[in-house]
C-alpha cells in the first residue's frame, strides 16, 4: 500500500513540473508527415501521463514503454517495436536520444541516431 502511495506522490509531482524539450518543435514539424513514436525506458503509463499533460500524446503513433518489450535499453527491442507499431522498416528510422543506453539501443536496432545532448 504504501509503495502505491509513493509511486502516486511522485507521478502527481513529475505531471507538475513537466516542461516540453526544445525537440518537441521538431516534433510539430514533422507531425503528419513522418510517423513518430516515443521508446522510453519509463513505464507505459507515465509516459502516455506526461505526454498528455504536456498536450503532444496525440502527435505519436505509439508510445512504448519499459513494460512494453522484453529487453529494454540498452537491448533494441524498445525501438524494434516502435518502427513496427509505425510500420516503419528500422533501417528507415532516426531515433533521438539523450542517453547512452538509448544510443547503444538505437544502435542495436539498426536506426540512425541523433544524440540530442550535443545539439
Amino acid at each position: 500500500m504504501l509503495a502505491a502511495e509513493k509511486t502516486a506522490a511522485v507521478k502527481a509531482i513529475l505531471l507538475e513540473n513537466v516542461r516540453p524539450l526544445p525537440l518537441m518543435e521538431v516534433v510539430k514539424a514533422y507531425h503528419g508527415k513522418r510517423p513518430m513514436a516515443v521508446g522510453t525506458g519509463s513505464e507505459h503509463s507515465m509516459a502516455d501521463a506526461l505526454l498528455n499533460q504536456l498536450g503532444v500524446r496525440q502527435l505519436f503513433t505509439a508510445v512504448v514503454g519499459v513494460d512494453d518489450v522484453e529487453r529494454h535499453k540498452p537491448g533494441p527491442d524498445t525501438f524494434l517495436r516502435c518502427a513496427a507499431l509505425m510500420g516503419v522498416d528500422p533501417a528507415r528510422c532516426v531515433v533521438f536520444e539523450d542517453a547512452d543506453f538509448g544510443v547503444q539501443a538505437a544502435k542495436s536496432a539498426g536506426m540512425d541516431v541523433v544524440d540530442v545532448r550535443l545539439l
